[in-house]
């Protein structure tokens, strides 16, 4: 039997200390399952003697490095950091893979936080990076070989170090020679070979069967191994596959005009026969097909690497998604040869036969892996309790309490503003009602190096807190008698001007049981790092933002990969609960909206529909506790939505914490239980709070707890250009393919 310790590359010098504290647990604890007393135990009389050594730590640093891509040697804890070494070793040495695997998540998600003060994704270090590591010129990379010795020496590389290379450690990105061949590929300008001689000289040396071997979107799922899993190693290869995608797409316009010639449409896909789904590997047909599957090839769903896959049978747009990006790939990769089109009928047919058996809740749970059966019963509750909340939310035009009223008594009325004249800088400058002797203050930012100098160059000067009043800001606020009435409010705000509807106001929006929720959700741990907001909000800011969904940088290729927040897993109950939470509140933001703003919400899912899906709708949410920020633009692709939950200990005289859309005049006096949506792409912000208040909030005796929902403009470009590349390599497949 294979050592444990050598699959999960733990050193030589480490393996015998790691057995010798194995033998030491038996003697203390027999193989019942570690605890924290028991580990203690082992830390003060194994291990903690032993890691005297300065080498020895550096061994164990240097492996946890590399296993999760996180710098320890900048971990505030490093005691706390070997003792889930310890744990984890211990674990594999007695043969407990899945709790190897289930400590080294639990662990990544406690000291994420700590190793990094800004978002910094493992993702964008291993897969993204990749893509910005080849913009970068490589002192001393001039090739002086012909054009076929470099074919042939990039050919050996991309096979020793990545085709072979499954147990090898990762290279810093620096010194990749993965990177400085494909850069070399990338920045290949030689002109003096005729398109023939260069198309056939990538074919005939090999090269471009290995490229495309590590091209193809199966691969990904081929290397993968639940039971071997290094994170770190699949994101690379993602990103390395990415890369080659884009290198042989931009090397097919000098292929001769003869090889760019298309086959029909439907010899696209890789010789898919008529009957696809009883091919190779056993039939697949119907729902329960498909859970026998599941319970047969765990990597189909690669929720390890890809979290955001988890909502896959949510809907029919998220089962075509899942087909495009990696569900066919992981299928095919399994021995089941399938269609290439997420809209083929035999797919459609596919997907109402999972789904009406997942929703009976009749399927067969014996031999399903853990994360899979609770994935499948948290769809079938988001599903249902989705369909209840949108039989019981309120509908336009249909309060009988105000029928017959004059406009300025009726719960629903019209506002127009126009858009301000003054001349003053918004950009960074503060709005409030607070008195200046009481206002908020600012904080002096936190500055080394080069953002010392940007800071002293841009920044020298504390931005001003203008009052409303001064400026003649009016404030939209709902009217108690309407509210007594009705029960709720609804504002409709348009530019006076165009007409054009700019803000949308809902008092009182959710039902109490449904803000409950909304509330219980929100308070449950995140392991997401906080937005890093620029220098605009560095003055004047309290507590941050913290997103939760699918970001820009994450380098997600043909395989789908990687495409979440650092900190948003799906391998664990844990993880799973906050995934689907957050589901439930996004679901509820838009389902609350769409019956009043219909077009609005269509804009966020179409804006949305190529992004990673958190529930039905590939937007990022914002958790904002005590969140206040200065006048600002953001570069959204779609309105955004937001909801105030709760308003604790804050003077409502003074519109503290309330919303401000600053390039109009006006201001919304925020409460608890409210919803609104507005373009983040024109000036906004917070109405800033005093000082006091803020004082209030870090001792828990105020608070303003709320929830945004919004489509970057770069996610959604960036979801674009992942989008062609699923057409792009079957395109390339064919064009090198046919001459190898």
């Amino acid at each position: 039997m294979a050592d444990p310790l050598n699959q999960w590359e733990i050193p030589h010098q480490v393996r015998e200390q790691c057995k010798h504290a194995e033998l030491a647990y038996a003697h203390l604890d027999g193989h019942a399952p570690l605890t924290p007393h028991t580990v203690d135990a082992l830390w003060t009389s194994e291990i903690q003697p032993w890691l005297t050594s300065k080498d020895h730590l550096q061994i164990i640093s240097s492996w946890l490095t590399a296993v999760t891509g996180l710098d320890h040697n900048n971990c505030g804890n490093m005691e706390e950091a070997y003792k889930h070494f310890i744990h984890t070793a211990v674990c594999l040495l007695q043969g407990h893979i899945d709790l190897a695997n289930l400590q080294l998540q639990a662990w990544k998600r406690k000291f994420q936080p700590i190793l990094h003060n800004k978002p910094i994704s493992i993702v964008d270090n291993l897969v993204y990076a990749v893509e910005e590591e080849l913009e970068c010129p490589s002192p001393g990379s001039q090739r002086q070989e012909t054009f076929e010795e470099s074919c042939q020496q990039w050919k050996e590389v991309l096979k020793k170090h990545v085709l072979e290379s499954l147990h090898l450690p990762v290279p810093p990105m620096q010194e990749d020679p993965v990177i400085q061949v494909m850069r070399q590929m990338k920045n290949f300008t030689q002109t003096d070979l005729d398109n023939t001689s260069f198309s056939l000289t990538v074919v005939k040396t090999g090269l471009a069967v290995v490229m495309l071997r590590i091209a193809n979107p199966k691969y990904v799922h081929q290397v993968y191994n639940p039971e071997n899993l290094h994170q770190t190693r699949l994101l690379r290869r993602n990103g390395i596959s990415l890369q080659l995608v884009e290198i042989l797409n931009a090397w097919s316009k000098r292929v001769p005009e003869e090889w760019l010639a298309i086959p029909d449409e439907g010899s696209l896909n890789e010789t898919v026969p008529k009957n696809i789904f009883q091919q190779r590997n056993g039939k697949l047909k119907t729902g329960n097909d498909f859970i026998r599957i599941l319970c047969k090839h765990q990597k189909i769903v690669p929720l390890a690497t890809n979290p955001l896959c988890c909502f896959f049978l949510c809907s029919e747009a998220n089962f075509k998604q899942a087909w495009e990006e990696w569900l066919r790939w992981g299928l095919n990769a399994s021995g089941f040869d399938v269609p290439y089109d997420p809209h083929d009928h035999r797919v459609l047919a596919l997907w109402n036969a999972i789904s009406q058996h997942i929703m009976r809740g009749q399927y067969n749970t014996h031999g399903l892996p853990q994360e899979i059966e609770q994935l499948l019963r948290l769809t079938i509750q988001l599903r249902q309790e989705t369909k209840i909340f949108k039989s019981q939310v309120r509908k336009p035009n249909q309060c009988q309490h105000c029928l017959g009223q004059p406009e300025a008594q009726k719960c629903t009325q019209t506002l127009y503003f126009q858009k301000c004249s003054q001349s003053f800088s918004w950009k960074g400058a503060g709005l409030t009602r607070v008195p200046s002797e009481e206002a908020m203050r600012p904080v002096q930012p936190k500055m080394s190096g080069r953002s010392k100098s940007l800071h002293t160059s841009k920044h020298s000067s504390v931005p001003k807190i203008h009052q409303a009043k001064d400026l003649d800001f009016q404030e939209v606020y709902p009217n108690p008698e309407i509210l007594k009435n009705c029960g709720h409010q609804i504002f409709f705000i348009r530019d006076t001007d165009t007409q054009e509807m700019i803000n949308w106001v809902y008092y009182n929006s959710f039902h109490k049981d449904y803000l409950q929720t909304l509330n219980t959700n929100i308070d449950l741990a995140s392991h997401v790092n906080p937005v890093a907001r620029g220098s605009q909000f560095e003055w004047y800011k309290f507590q941050p933002l913290r997103p939760f969904g699918w970001r820009v940088g994450s380098g997600a290729g043909p395989a789908e990969f990687a495409n979440a927040h650092v900190g948003i897993e799906a391998t664990t109950y844990e993880g799973l609960d906050i995934l689907f939470n957050h589901a439930w509140n996004n679901m509820a933001l838009v389902e609350t909206a769409r019956p009043f703003v219909p077009d609005i919400v269509e804009e966020i899912a179409k804006t949305g529909k190529l992004c990673g899906k958190v529930g039905f709708l590939g937007v990022n949410s914002f958790d904002c506790k005590n969140y206040v920020a200065t006048i600002h633009r953001d570069n959204d692709k779609a309105p955004t939505i937001t909801a105030q939950l709760r308003l604790n200990g804050t003077n409502l005289a003074r519109s503290e914490f309330s919303f401000c859309m600053a390039e109009y005049g006006f201001f919304i006096r925020t409460q608890a239980n409210m919803i609104w949506s507005f373009d983040s792409n024109v000036y906004h912000g917070t109405m800033l709070p005093a000082q006091a208040t803020l004082d209030l909030a870090r001792i828990g005796q105020a608070e303003s707890i709320g929830v945004a929902l919004a489509v970057g403009s770069r996610n959604a470009a960036r979801a674009q250009s992942i989008h062609s590349l699923h057409d792009t390599y079957n395109k390339i497949f064919h064009v090198w393919n046919r001459h190898v």
